[in-house]
């Protein structure tokens, strides 16, 4: 009985009928029924959809459906502390926190005026602020001012603490007026998901202290992060992505990649892009480049969710630059169930829509002169108009 109401629900949430002439692609996918459904996108949807053109179809029924990104989330909680101590000891600052209590600290930010440096930063913590137990021996903090380009990374994470006392020494930092301020947080993250739209070789040269890595994709996707695959077995060095264009370059992002043991990561996100060719830069310092091998493309996962339907063939059209993103009932009617009766379905390429009627060419672009002509009539019209009123002033 439950399981024949659900059709019936998914049945009656169901469009009217749909009219496929708009949409330049398709892919089928088949359900088995009694269970919601999550289809994982393919790269060839990020390639040509902007996601408000997504439907997917029922024979000739349009099935409603929530569009899921996998963003992640961070619940950030910062934590009252007092200063005891800030002093600059041989080469370094050193600063002591007292939370005034036991309780689970994971992060710790920093606030300077300073500017263009990239600093060691190691963070201990203790109970009774006698005895100390390191809790990370290497992060780093850093700032850039780089012609129109600013960007900094003023925080250090490290294993969940429960203890009273944190303790960081920064490396490089020669005045205790250098940090302004430091704060202790918890943070509890869950990391994003993501698909990989391309893979591409990276033509590798060296720019003085920066390695550049090109990137030529053959066909325009959607991305929104650049991973690297690199040989080198550790480092920890400063990376930025901008566009490779023929006039400019547009600056998308900047971040640390790193590889230090029991840690690394390699990639650098910015907001989504359809750029074709693409410039890693890394800036090596005095150490030695960094060896290169691949890199790929990446996009937040999109997961299109659907409610328990029946058994069957079904498509999913895009590539309708012109389409609104659809308005249905389901986000408000549909309830969670156990994610272990979830069907995911990985969709594969798509195919062109034989059903497809490309818009009508505007009269302009199917006759490029009328427009022109027209407005040489215009302008004759007007002549003749003025010569006719200035003769009726000159006869009056």
């Amino acid at each position: 009985m439950r399981k024949s109401l659900l059709l019936t629900t998914a049945l009656t949430l169901a469009g009217a009928g749909f009219d496929s002439a708009r949409w330049q692609y398709r892919t089928r996918f088949q359900l088995n029924p009694g269970s919601m459904t999550a289809l994982r996108l393919s790269p060839d949807i990020y390639a040509h959809s902007h996601f408000s053109d997504l439907r997917v179809v029922r024979g000739s029924t349009e099935v409603p459906y929530i569009l899921e990104t996998r963003s992640g989330s961070i619940v950030e909680r910062e934590l009252p502390a007092r200063m005891l101590d800030k002093a600059v000891s041989g080469s370094a600052l050193q600063l002591t926190l007292d939370l005034g209590r036991r309780i689970q600290t994971s992060r710790l930010r920093f606030a300077t005026g300073e500017k263009n440096f990239k600093h060691a930063v190691r963070i201990e913590t203790s109970d009774d602020n006698r005895s100390w137990t390191m809790a990370r021996a290497a992060g780093y903090i850093f700032e850039v001012s780089e012609d129109d380009v600013h960007a900094s990374v003023l925080r250090v994470d490290y294993p969940t603490s429960t203890r009273r006392y944190i303790r960081a020494t920064i490396e490089g930092f020669l005045s205790p007026g250098a940090i302004t301020g430091a704060w202790a947080m918890f943070r509890e993250e869950t990391p994003a998901e993501w698909d990989t739209v391309a893979t591409v070789n990276l033509q590798q040269s060296e720019d003085g202290k920066i390695s550049v890595g090109d990137l030529h994709l053959s066909a325009e996707t959607l991305h929104e992060r650049i991973r690297i695959e690199v040989s080198t077995p550790v480092f920890y060095r400063r990376a930025d992505v901008s566009s490779l264009r023929e006039q400019r370059s547009q600056f998308h992002g900047m971040g640390i990649i790193h590889r230090v043991p029991g840690e690394e990561t390699l990639a650098i996100e910015y907001g989504p892009r359809r750029d074709r060719d693409l410039r890693l830069r890394i800036h090596n310092g005095d150490d030695p480049p960094l060896q290169l091998i691949r890199a790929y493309l990446e996009v937040r996962r999109r997961i299109v969710k659907l409610p328990p339907s029946p058994e069957g063939d079904y498509w999913i059209y895009y590539g309708n630059p012109g389409a609104a993103a659809p308005q249905y009932d389901l986000a408000a009617t549909m309830r969670e169930r156990d994610p272990a009766a979830v069907q995911t379905i990985q969709l594969t390429a798509g195919e062109p829509n034989p059903a497809y009627t490309p818009p009508p060419t505007p009269l302009s672009d199917r006759f490029p002169n009328l427009l022109n002509g027209a407005l040489v009539a215009a302008v004759l019209g007007m002549g003749v108009l003025t010569l006719r009123l200035m003769k009726k002033v000159r006869n009056s």
